[in-house]
């Protein structure tokens, strides 16, 4: 327990935030409100015994005022939940004697330059910085602070004016007046870029003591607006411990001794790294996140010390954690917005609250006042309160007029990063419809080729390496707005770039799950969503006890493998060997291995099908269904796909029950997916599930037989705008991959596009003489020889086109033996 003397009456400065003022009434405390009068509400008024009110707000204003109004009814302290207001209350403090945080200490805070200064000399972890005046100011700045760097004003809330600068020639730029005085006061403080996780502390200090409540982890977007936040942070108890000795080393060097502080932190390779403090409570709702999950009602706490009674710090959390997510939106004006109610019946949602009204105009975030709504979540852990908040959010239904665009021309498309970009003949419609309406620069490991004439910049850089791709990323010049990737070996790198932008992704362990088949099986099985039974196993006898519990016939797979390579169906336990051979033959670079690398899995009855949908927000839609053709048994070697623009089954409720059980139980929220599903005489069951774009040309069928541009929509959900899902077409559109006879190597391949028969959309040869084909089990999707894509009607037209085009197309060459 903690105890001071008490006082007995306290005086509000300004600020909105009347919870504050209804804890205090709790405590026992009288209570003063000065303040606006235009900024005055009916709560304000029901909460206060006493309120001054004032036409002209100014710092000397409200000191004057509150020195009067002290006269006639004395008060202990004068406090504040408003940064805006800060100043002035310590002044009032500071000329009336009253305690409180002496006036250097929230001077000290409050400007930004004071702050690095004293943590400097503090002892606090250090932070290259600078103090820019001037323009000459600037040409030393490269080498004193290094680059990419921020540059921010000393005094600036709420993420307004920060810029990352790239170069010396930006700086040169920028319009800072000229010629220099040395007494001049600072315009900018430039500090070194810290690249890592943003988070935030929140405190309470008593008498110099500081008590740390909660960490904070933040999610902010490229230009460092804060879209959401979760407590706890997901922090290990070693990165606690160093994280609060910074926090409390900086608090005590710049003299705090009382009252709440919100200090924001970087976790950098180099350790915890301060970014700015200030001596209030946190914004954004962060104080009902810490009554929530960490177990304190910081307002009473407060309010409790003041008025002299017992302080009890034993945390009574109500859930094990807590998010926030905000509603951003593109620019334009709003023409309809709703929702609430659906949004507040979500699981776990505390609190929906949409400020989006029809008529108002909207932007995409350039700080905290560009956000339209948020919603409040409670779970077991930090990544499942995340999920929640964001699927609520997505209940939301804001319609959005686009503003009209400021001038012609590419420049106005929005940039987004690519993580690979996938072969030319499977991937280069997506780049196409992508590049339609964003500008896209490219991450790649070779050298752009094809892909050129989609793109804006390419970089070479280790697609696979997180942190060498956000040092791309920031030495960008400009604002990146999402980052997309569609290659089974990609996605998780790029939810794990995206993630530390704060940029729209599913959780990288979520999308980690989706790619190790043996992973998104134990998820599914904890959410009793139906699917095949499935063992992992290490060798040869425990996929022989495996199958013998599951029962034959059974299915042998690679544990990490995609387009069904080293995938047999095994009848019997004689053939068994040879199929475990198959899985744990077939490698390719760059797929994770695992001690258990094979997966033994129940059989399915019924047709195969795939399902592609966008998940935004954690709602899924459906886009477009394919029904599979295999081939080569006991291999299921997929040698067609059809899309029916419209599929009844699109319509079914019992498969979208079990697509939307599966993403929420896999825990992905922001992706679009490829789910592929067997038809059984019990009902549809989960094959598995991607956390990517459909390959094998799925998704250019779904655009022929719906309208829809999966290529776009992948931009818009990177973007975290309202994925672009029209469906303007109902067609039939099929796929059908074509094998040499036998095993050869190739001499040639021949189109006779003379015997194309009507309905043919495109036909693409796949290899080149020389090459050695093998027919599966031997090989899988790498022994196609060509394809044939055909558009109609019906399903029947579309089967009789690719017939046709089939015998149009004819591989020579020479028998392998």
């Amino acid at each position: 327990m903690i105890r001071k003397p008490a006082i007995t009456a306290v005086l509000f400065v300004g600020g909105q935030r009347t919870e504050a003022l209804t804890a205090a009434r709790r405590a026992g405390l009288r209570v003063l409100y000065l303040g606006a009068t235009a900024k005055v509400t009916d709560r304000h008024r029901e909460c206060v015994d006493r309120m001054v009110l004032l036409d002209d707000v100014t710092d000397e204003l409200l000191v004057e005022a509150a020195v009067a109004l002290h006269a006639s009814e004395r008060f202990g302290l004068a406090v504040t939940a408003s940064e805006r207001f800060l100043l002035a209350t310590a002044r009032i403090n500071e000329e009336l004697g009253l305690a409180g945080n002496p006036l250097s200490a929230v001077v000290g805070a409050t400007d930004k330059w004071l702050m690095r200064s004293t943590a400097a000399a503090g002892g606090a972890g250090a932070v290259a910085h600078a103090a820019v005046r001037t323009t000459a100011d600037l040409h030393d700045l490269p080498a004193t602070v290094g680059l990419p760097m921020i540059l921010k004003p000393p005094a600036g809330t709420g993420s307004r004016d920060i810029r990352l600068v790239h170069s010396a020639e930006e700086f040169r730029q920028l319009p800072l007046p000229e010629p220099s005085t040395a007494d001049q006061p600072v315009l900018w403080l430039a500090e070194e870029y810290l690249a890592g996780r943003e988070l935030s502390v929140e405190t309470l200090s008593f008498a110099g003591q500081h008590h740390v409540l909660a960490v904070t982890e933040k999610f902010v977007t490229p230009n460092f607006v804060e879209v959401g936040h979760v407590i706890p942070g997901r922090v290990s108890a070693e990165e606690h411990a160093a994280i609060s000795a910074e926090v409390s080393e900086l608090l005590t060097a710049l003299g705090v001794r009382e009252g709440p502080a919100h200090t924001e932190v970087k976790l950098t390779g180099r350790g915890p790294r301060v970014i700015e403090t200030h001596t209030r409570p946190a914004g954004d709702a962060i104080v009902e996140l810490v009554r929530l999950a960490a177990g304190y009602d910081l307002h009473e706490l407060t309010y409790a010390w003041l008025a002299g009674k017992p302080v009890d710090l034993t945390p009574h959390p109500v859930a094990g954690a807590a998010a926030i997510w905000f509603v951003t939106l593109p620019e334009g004006r709003v023409s309809s917005a709703r929702g609430s109610e659906q949004a507040l019946a979500a699981p776990g949602v505390q609190a929906a609250v949409l400020t989006a009204r029809p008529g108002d105009p909207t932007r995409p975030p350039t700080s905290s006042a560009d956000r339209y709504g948020h919603v409040i979540a409670v779970a077991d852990d930090a990544g499942g309160a995340v999920r929640r908040a964001r699927a609520a959010v997505g209940r939301f239904v804001i319609d959005v007029t686009p503003a009209p665009a400021g001038r012609a021309g590419d420049d106005d498309r929005p940039l987004l990063f690519l993580i690979g970009s996938g072969g030319q003949v499977w991937r280069e419609y997506l780049l196409r419809e992508m590049a339609g309406h964003y500008r896209v620069h490219l991450l790649s490991p070779t050298e752009a080729s094809w892909q050129r004439p989609y793109l804006v910049a390419s970089t070479v850089v280790d697609t696979l390496d997180t942190e060498a791709m956000l040092r791309v990323v920031a030495a960008s010049p400009e604002t990146v707005v999402g980052v997309v990737a569609y290659e089974e070996t990609r996605v998780e790198s790029a939810a794990a770039v995206a993630t530390a932008l704060g940029l729209p992704s599913s959780p990288v362990a979520a999308v980690h799950a989706c790619r190790d088949k043996f992973a998104s099986r134990r998820a599914l099985r904890a959410a009793g969503v139906p699917q095949a039974e499935s063992e992992a196993v290490a060798d040869l006898p425990a996929a022989m006890e495996a199958a013998e519990r599951i029962g034959y016939p059974v299915v042998v797979k690679p544990r990490a493998l995609a387009a069904s390579c080293g995938v047999t169906l095994v009848p019997a336990a004689d053939q068994l060997p040879e199929a475990f051979d198959e899985a744990t033959r077939i490698w390719f670079d760059e797929v994770p291995t695992y001690d258990r690398p094979v997966l033994i899995e129940e059989y399915l009855d019924g047709p195969e099908i795939s399902v592609d949908s966008v998940c935004q927000h954690g709602k899924v839609t459906m886009l477009f269904i394919a029904r599979k053709q295999l081939g080569y048994p006991p291999s299921f070697e997929e040698v067609g796909h059809c899309v029916d623009g419209g599929d009844p089954l699109l319509d079914d409720p019992h498969l979208r029950g079990v697509v939307e059980e599966a993403h929420e139980a896999v825990g992905l929220t922001d992706s679009i997916t490829h789910m592929e599903l067997r038809l059984t005489s019990a009902g549809p069951r989960v094959v598995e599930l991607n956390a990517r774009i459909g390959g094998g040309l799925i998704p250019y069928l779904g655009g022929l037989a719906t309208g829809i541009s999966v290529g776009r929509a992948a931009g818009d959900l990177a973007m975290g705008t309202t994925a672009s899902l029209m469906r303007t077409r109902s067609r039939v559109a099929a796929v059908r991959f074509l094998y040499p006879p036998a095993d050869l190597t190739v001499e040639s391949v021949d189109v006779h596009r003379h015997r194309l028969p009507a309905g043919i959309r495109d036909v693409r040869v796949l290899v080149k003489p020389g090459d050695r084909l093998r027919l599966p089990p031997t090989d899988h999707v790498r022994c196609r020889c060509a394809l044939v894509v055909a558009e109609a009607a019906t399903r029947r037209e579309c089967d009789a086109a690719l017939a046709r085009a089939a015998e149009a197309v004819l591989v020579n060459g020479s028998a392998l033996t």
